[in-house]
């Protein structure tokens, strides 16, 4: 690889980012809509796409783990993923058939599954090889997030519905050039290939099972789940429902994006600026901390301004933890099952965690805030034994010197 090809590459990632989380943001923001308004479907259909597809897509996390590992062919799979998306958008526009509509949407989302996962892998390349800060780069996600919540609700009035998925599908156009435009991370020689796909470690389960005897793996991915799983699924229902219990006026409900962001962007940045080198484990236990004192506090309040001002602690705690966790499972995960590592994070803490969370609520009339508390006990109990036992380490050097 050529070092003429990494110049400028961070700043290219940067735009691909933010473009392709324009286009996410925009698609599936408006894609239940589509089935309601647009395509007329019934409630039990609308919820076989809404809250189905997404788990059985979530099933073929490892085989794309597996696939990423073999070549790390990132930025190949990552404009072409962009490019078949837009395609199918389009093709979901017009398709009046529940079944196809369903069909098309699966693959859809079997395709998009490892996106995020890539540009976490992408990106922790990008801050070992050309020394950029992490947050720098992640925090184009976050505006884009912020940016198509701001100008969504103009673009519904004056582009339509259906001009809003087709924007979208135009932007995943965009963002797969852009990705296209990037060098690869590289991918092992042929001989290196052919001696893994040998080892029976190396099959479909076999990557699982190599990271489930990885100790430090699965404290971070409890860690995730347990953290990220329980803000996304809150984000996405627990806090609506509760400030709607609460009678909280809608502007008051509307603004809760802006406020997690607002937090998100001033946490990056604050984390760039820090040497958190050693200190992961710590800034996770305080990161727990603050998930648990926010819970609490929902359990108990009565005043939904409460409720409100408790939601920046989810932009404190990411601002402070996902460069973190990144850094974590490049240290601690062996480069061959490093993609199925992320896919694994990614998917169970943003996706799979968050949607069994938020059924569970759904069915049963139970205080929020307090099953939110006791699903972070574990990663409290994990983190609090992980900086235990970094003290009794440092404490055993100190003696020896």
């Amino acid at each position: 690889m050529e070092r003429g090809q990494w110049e400028g590459a961070d700043r290219r990632f940067e735009q691909a980012l933010f473009i392709s989380t324009i286009s996410g943001t925009l698609i599936n923001s408006m894609l239940v809509v589509l089935l309601v308004q647009g395509k007329g479907y019934q409630s039990s259909q609308v919820g076989l796409v809404a809250g189905v597809t997404p788990l059985l897509a979530a099933c073929t996390c490892i085989p794309w783990g597996r696939v990423l590992d073999a070549g790390k062919r990132l930025v190949a799979f990552s404009s072409v993923i962009q490019f078949l998306n837009a395609g199918l958008i389009f093709l979901m526009l017009v398709v009046k058939d529940f079944t196809l509509f369903f069909i098309l949407n699966l693959i859809r989302n079997i395709l998009t599954l490892p996106c995020s996962g890539m540009q976490e892998e992408y990106l922790l390349h990008l801050v070992n090889t050309k020394e950029v800060k992490y947050g720098r780069i992640r925090k184009w996600g976050t505006i884009g997030y912020a940016f198509t919540g701001l100008v969504a609700p103009v673009l519904v009035g004056s582009a339509g519905l259906d001009g809003i998925l087709i924007l979208g599908a135009v932007l995943a156009l965009v963002a797969g050039g852009l990705f296209g435009t990037l060098p690869e991370i590289g991918k092992r020689s042929k001989e290196v290939q052919v001696e893994r796909v040998e080892k029976a470690e190396d099959h479909l389960l076999g990557q699982l099972i190599r990271l489930i005897h990885n100790r430090q793996f699965l404290t971070i991915m409890i860690l995730s789940f347990t953290v990220y799983g329980v803000l996304t699924s809150a984000s996405n229902y627990g806090i609506q429902t509760i400030l709607m219990d609460m009678e909280a006026p809608t502007e008051i409900i509307s603004a809760l994006p802006f406020i997690t962001v607002v937090m998100e962007i001033v946490f990056l940045t604050v984390a760039d600026r820090m040497d958190l080198r050693g200190k992961e484990n710590r800034i996770f236990l305080l990161a727990v901390f603050l998930c648990m004192v926010r819970w609490g506090m929902m359990s108990v309040t009565d005043s939904y301004w409460v409720v409100f001002l408790l939601a920046g602690i989810h932009g404190i705690v990411c601002g402070m933890t996902l460069g973190i966790q990144t850094s974590m499972v490049g240290r601690d995960v062996e480069p061959e099952v490093r993609s199925t590592a992320f896919l694994i994070l990614s998917v169970g803490g943003f996706h799979i965690v968050p949607a069994v969370l938020n059924l569970m609520l759904s069915f049963e009339e139970v205080n929020i805030g307090a099953v939110y508390f006791l699903i972070s006990v574990p990663g409290a109990y994990l983190v609090i034994r992980q900086v235990i036992w970094e003290i009794q380490i440092r404490g055993a050097q100190n003696v020896k010197v």
